[in-house]
């Protein structure tokens, strides 16, 4: 009886060592999840940097077309002006 109370008396420790490892393996495992958040937040923050990139381009070209078209625009009043049409 004596030695079931003593084998009692290590098992009891080592379980709880055991839940203690296991909370610890847990907890890595929500800094992980953490980490990873911060990671999906930083891919976001990248993809709205592309989204502006795309945008700027949008500008850049509505820029050239804006320029061309209203060169064209000048050109031809400038010839109809020239012509005295």
């Amino acid at each position: 009886m004596v030695s079931v109370v003593v084998m009692f008396s290590v098992v009891i420790p080592v379980v709880v060592m055991f839940g203690a490892i296991i909370t610890v393996v847990v907890m890595f495992g929500a800094i992980i999840t953490v980490v990873a958040m911060f990671g999906a937040i930083i891919t976001v923050v990248v993809m709205f940097g592309a989204i502006k990139a795309v945008v700027v381009m949008f500008g850049a070209i509505i820029a050239v077309v804006a320029i061309v078209v209203f060169g064209g625009v000048v050109s031809v009043v400038t010839v109809d002006a020239m012509l005295g049409t």
